[in-house]
C-alpha cells in the first residue's frame, strides 16, 4: 500500500496523516537496490509500483492489471476484502476507485476469540439440532474463530434466529447465555454482542463502498456484469453466507469470481515484462479516485446496510 511503498522509498509519509492526504511520491519506477539499503551490487534493479492515491496504493494496481482493466470493454467491479475494503470498477472504459476502512473484524481482530487462519481456527459452522457443528483448519482443537468462520457464524445467527435484524441476540434464544451474556459456539469459543457489531461495521462499509462507487461510475449495481473477489481472506470467503449477511449488495455475489492472490499476480507481470510495467502505470493514472468521506451517500447507505 501507499504507506508501505513510501517507507521502503525512505520517502516522508508525514502528507498522508492529514487531509488531503496526498503521497509525495507516485512511484511507478525503477530504482537500485542498493539505493534502497537491500544487500544487492549496483546491477541490481527494483521496479516499485505505481500508486494511485494516498489509500490505494500499488497493491490494487496489479489487481487491475491481472484482471486486464485496460484493455476490456465490459462492466466488471472488484474488491479486495481486508482491513481496508479496496475496490474498482471499470465501466465505459472509465476507472472508479476507493478505500474504505471496513476494519480488522475479518482477519480476525478485534473480535474476543477471533484469530488469523491458522491451524486451529475454525473455518466452517453451521448450526443443526440445537447445537452448532464447527470445523476446524488442520482439524485441530478449536483454539479461535478465523474470517471465514465469522462469516459463517454470523449468517447461522441470522438464519435460525439467535440475532435480529438489527444485530441484537434474542435473548430468549436456547442458545443465548445470559449469565456470561454471549452465545457459546465450542469450547472456549465464543461470541459477543460487540464482536457483532464489529463484524457488521466491516460488512456495512464494504456494502456502502460498493454502492457509491457504483452510483458515482453510474454503472448501477444491476449493470455489474462481472465480480472478482481478490486477497487472501477474499480467496476463503464462504460466498453464499458473505452474501447472506450483506458484505456486498444484493445479488452481486451471483456475479462473484474467487481470484486469489491477484496483485502478487499482477506483481508477477510487472517483473517479468516491461509493457506490463507501461501497462500499470497507465492504470493508476487514469483510476478516478472516489473519496468517501466526502460522498454525501456513503453515511446513509453505511447506517442502512448495518442491518442484517
Amino acid at each position: 500500500n501507499t504507506v508501505m511503498l513510501s517507507l521502503f522509498a525512505d520517502c516522508s509519509v508525514s502528507s498522508l496523516g492529514k487531509a488531503p492526504y496526498l503521497p509525495v511520491e507516485y512511484f511507478g519506477k525503477e530504482v537500485k537496490a542498493c539505493d534502497l539499503g537491500l544487500n544487492a551490487d549496483g546491477r541490481t534493479i527494483v521496479y516499485i509500483m505505481p500508486i494511485i492515491s494516498g489509500f490505494l496504493g500499488g497493491d490494487m494496481v496489479a489487481v487491475m492489471l491481472s484482471l486486464d482493466f485496460d484493455k476490456r470493454d465490459d462492466s466488471v467491479f472488484c474488491v479486495d476484502i481486508g482491513t481496508n475494503g479496496e475496490m474498482a470498477v471499470l465501466h465505459k472504459n472509465n476507472i472508479f476507485a476507493c478505500s474504505t476502512a471496513a476494519g480488522p473484524a475479518f482477519e480476525g481482530a478485534e473480535i474476543e476469540c477471533g484469530m488469523a487462519s491458522m491451524p486451529g481456527a475454525i473455518y466452517k459452522v453451521e448450526y443443526a439440532d440445537d447445537k452448532f457443528k464447527v470445523k476446524t483448519i488442520g482439524n485441530k482443537k478449536a483454539e479461535g474463530i478465523c474470517g471465514s468462520g465469522l462469516i459463517d457464524l454470523c449468517s447461522a445467527l441470522k438464519d435460525n434466529c439467535m440475532i435480529d435484524e438489527n444485530g441484537t441476540f434474542e435473548y430468549d434464544h436456547k442458545a443465548y447465555n445470559g449469565e456470561q451474556k454471549r452465545i457459546n459456539i465450542t469450547d472456549g469459543v465464543f461470541i459477543t454482542q460487540r464482536d457483532i457489531r464489529q463484524i457488521q461495521l466491516a460488512k456495512a462499509a464494504i456494502c456502502a463502498g460498493c454502492i457509491v462507487l457504483a452510483n458515482v461510475s453510474t454503472v448501477g449495481i444491476e449493470n455489474i456484469e462481472k465480480v472478482y473477489i481478490a486477497g487472501g481472506f477474499g480467496s476463503a470467503i464462504p460466498t453464499q453466507a458473505a452474501d447472506n449477511i450483506g458484505i456486498l449488495p444484493k445479488n452481486l455475489f451471483n456475479k462473484a469470481e474467487v481470484i486469489g492472490n491477484a496483485a502478487g499476480t499482477g506483481a508477477v507481470m510487472c517483473l517479468l515484462d516491461y509493457n506490463n510495467r507501461v501497462r500499470a502505470e497507465e492504470i493508476s493514472k487514469k483510476t478516478q479516485t472516489v473519496l468517501l468521506n466526502a460522498n454525501k451517500d456513503f453515511e446513509n447507505e453505511f447506517v442502512e446496510n448495518m442491518l442484517f
